[in-house]
């Protein structure tokens, strides 16, 4: 397969994957839709049937039907004011992010690339950027074709290509990005403490929080950091056979926290060890720092 074909198939495969994710946006939106339809219509019974106990309250004279009524008016009010929560199984979770996973497998399979995934800050911390540079704000993935190669400058960073020819690789938008983004969005990350207490926090967040996993260990060891994830609720994804991108890239939620750590140290980390155990229950993750010469 010649590379301009390789390049055609591996780009209508991610936009097969975005239309995919604009689908399954549109099922959601309408699911939610209708359930915000339904508590609606509760509330309008509620409302009318309050009413109308109150009305004849005053008809009758009758203290216990104004009570009945105004339970019944405060319970309509309710369910008209406060939109219901939406919530997710974990199944459906783990299951969605297949298709993406399964994507990148395909892709790196056809052009059989088997380098590491390195996770690229929006700047390095020891780089000067030029001014022409300086809207790089977003965390990337760079899959480079072999072990052992050069990792891409600020310039090819900045020209957001998907295939890369010097050095040979591929840009992705990581699996944990939206979930990186909901944390910084919702939390306010203290850019200025130091970097242990930047992780526990960030973990907090997610088990107590977010509610992600049930328990998130971790211990900084020299140049890296280990962490174990349990029942985290993305574990669906790990009952997926044979998912090479997962290894390298990680679970959303070992995505979002390579991310976070790549855009607080302004250092690019790589996964150096993924393992899955007891059936997905148990995700142990090495992530190392890599040092640019």
């Amino acid at each position: 397969m010649t590379p301009e074909k390789t390049k055609r198939k591996a780009q209508s495969l991610m936009e097969n994957v975005t239309k995919l994710q604009l689908e399954g946006e549109n099922l959601k939106n309408g699911l939610y839709n209708s359930r915000v339809g339904i508590a609606t219509k509760i509330a309008f019974s509620f409302l009318v049937s309050g009413v109308t106990f109150l009305v004849l309250s005053v008809i009758l004279d009758s203290s216990i039907l104004a009570l009945i009524g105004l339970g019944l008016t405060f319970w309509g009010a309710l369910f008209l004011f406060i939109k219901p929560m939406q919530f997710v199984r974990s199944t459906i979770l783990g299951s969605t992010m297949s298709s993406f996973y399964l994507t990148v497998d395909r892709i790196l399979k056809d052009m059989r690339y088997s380098g590491a995934a390195f996770y690229i800050p929006p700047f390095l911390a020891q780089v000067e950027l030029p001014a022409y540079l300086k809207g790089l704000k977003d965390v990337t993935v760079f899959i480079s074709a072999e072990e052992n190669t050069q990792l891409p400058s600020i310039e090819e960073l900045a020209k957001r290509k998907f295939l890369l020819k010097r050095p040979k690789g591929i840009i992705l938008v990581p699996p944990g990005f939206g979930l990186a983004s909901l944390f910084e969005k919702e939390s306010k990350i203290n850019f200025s403490s130091d970097l242990e207490s930047f992780f526990a926090e960030f973990l907090r967040v997610m088990v107590e929080d977010f509610q992600l996993a049930r328990e998130i260990s971790f211990e900084f060891v020299d140049d890296t950091i280990r962490f174990s994830i349990f029942d985290s609720v993305y574990k669906e994804v790990f009952f997926e056979s044979g998912l090479k991108s997962l290894y390298k890239l990680g679970d959303p939620l070992t995505s979002a926290i390579a991310i976070l750590l790549a855009k607080f140290t302004g250092k690019i980390v790589t996964l150096s060890s993924y393992f899955i155990h007891e059936e997905g229950r148990i995700v142990q993750v090495t992530i190392s720092f890599v040092e640019v010469e």
